[in-house]
């Protein structure tokens, strides 16, 4: 889910100002804990913002001279919170997406290589889906829905749809493409007569066009 950047500059602040409030503020490890923990509740997973953050020990006295823990975490934190009102923390999360999606079309690619056309479709499609899902989340558009008072995944096409109409996430060619994508996965997963007139050059063209829409649409 996107961060909510007010909620996460709120909460920031709060836990700062605690930590700065003069003879009332707690001590030096009570401090380094709720500053590590505000850190990791809102820095996103991969960021250079986690990393820091888990390579400091709240418990652990490394300067002889002088107790710096909770100096060291309010610089990380200070940091975070201006990155977060710079707009700056989303482009981590989505270089994190990409990065895990560029993997999954990694593998769509050594399938279609190995000539295996029908999973390589498969796997490129469900990587498609699955960026429809974070761009959905990023539109503020349900990914699910309530079918028989039960509530359902909502289909790839349907997000494809209310991204184009609703919330204008992308163009009308894109849309169509995406659709076009949607049917070849289909296809291929389900076995149907048409795919077997899909060639090699149809799977390779899919697979890199995939690859050039989530980078035009990052989620």
């Amino acid at each position: 889910m996107p961060i909510d950047i007010q909620a996460a500059i709120a909460d920031i602040d709060d836990v700062l100002g605690y930590c700065s409030g003069g003879s009332a503020r707690p001590d030096a490890t009570r401090q380094s804990v709720m500053l590590k923990a505000c850190i990791l509740r809102w820095a996103p997973a991969g960021s250079p913002y986690q990393e820091m953050a888990g390579q400091l020990d709240p418990f652990k006295i490394t300067n002889p001279l002088r107790d710096d823990r909770s100096a060291k975490f309010q610089a990380v934190l200070a940091c975070l919170r201006r990155d977060f009102a710079k707009g700056m923390v989303k482009t981590f999360e989505e270089m994190v997406h990409a990065s895990m999606f560029d993997d999954l079309l990694g593998q769509a690619q050594g399938l279609w290589e190995s000539n295996h056309l029908q999973a390589a479709v498969v796997v490129a499609g469900a990587t498609l889906e699955s960026h429809l899902r974070e761009l959905a989340a990023k539109h503020q558009v349900p990914t699910t829905e309530q079918k028989h008072n039960k509530t359902v995944t909502r289909m790839a096409s349907a997000l494809n749809d209310e991204l184009h109409a609703k919330a204008k996430a992308y163009s009308t060619t894109e849309f169509r493409q995406v659709q076009v994508w949607i049917d070849l996965r289909n296809e291929a997963a389900h076995g149907r007569d048409e795919f077997k007139g899909r060639t090699a050059n149809d799977v390779g063209s899919m697979i890199t066009g995939i690859r050039e829409f989530m980078v035009r649409n990052p989620a």
